[in-house]
């Protein structure tokens, strides 16, 4: 978790084409009143989200884990609705969703507004990065929840993420990796969970993973 990446001039932009009729047509569709909504490859409803995948203030962050081959493999806005009580998203690992098995990767997540435990942020379980794949299965079928509940029952083992906006929460697939002034949280590979509000106020993320190669 990186805080200060980008200034707010930079995220008023991102905001402001949040905004666009491109983005928000495309997100009122999707039941943004009562869930959390996830709007996938946001790379191509306007051309500032091309620009921010491809911002230095990220790959000179991400090269040095992965190489400089990279490839973007898919984007997404991710919005919480202004609503307490609404919008938690269940128990999972990131990287049950994604059609690879290749594992040199990375997936940036920068905040378009501040993620509090009262505007519903991430918890992750503390050293779930080294379970491995778990079960997201039910009767053969993929659910996008983790079916093995023991790892979050135990509130000892939970932390919360609260990064800040214009910040970056970036991760790898399967380690976590500690540099100066960089503390990635693995949530690729890690359980995590998005709480539910206790207070009416939303929080936005521009998420991408980036493939090596």
């Amino acid at each position: 978790m990186i805080d200060d990446v980008f200034p707010p001039a930079d995220v008023a932009r991102l905001r402001e084409a949040c905004e666009s009729p491109e983005v928000t047509t495309e997100w009122k569709k999707r039941d943004h009143e009562n869930k959390t909504v996830h709007l996938l490859e946001i790379t191509v409803k306007h051309p500032i989200f091309v620009e921010l995948a491809k911002s230095p203030r990220i790959l000179n962050r991400i090269t040095p884990l992965i190489g400089s081959y990279v490839q973007l493999q898919h984007s997404k806005l991710a919005t919480k609705l202004p609503t307490k009580g609404k919008g938690p998203f269940a128990w999972h690992q990131d990287f049950a969703y994604f059609p690879h098995t290749n594992i040199d990767l990375v997936a940036v997540m920068v905040l378009l507004d501040d993620a509090t435990p009262e505007n519903g942020c991430m918890q992750i379980v503390r050293g779930s990065h080294k379970l491995g794949l778990l079960n997201h299965m039910q009767g053969g079928l993929f659910t996008g929840t983790c079916q093995e509940s023991p790892y979050w029952e135990d509130e000892i083992r939970l932390a919360q993420v609260i990064p800040k906006v214009g910040g970056l929460v970036s991760t790898t697939a399967w380690h976590f990796i500690v540099r100066p002034s960089i503390s990635l949280v693995d949530h690729v590979a890690a359980l995590f969970f998005s709480i539910v509000p206790t207070m009416p106020t939303n929080w936005r993320t521009v998420s991408g993973q980036t493939l090596a190669y």
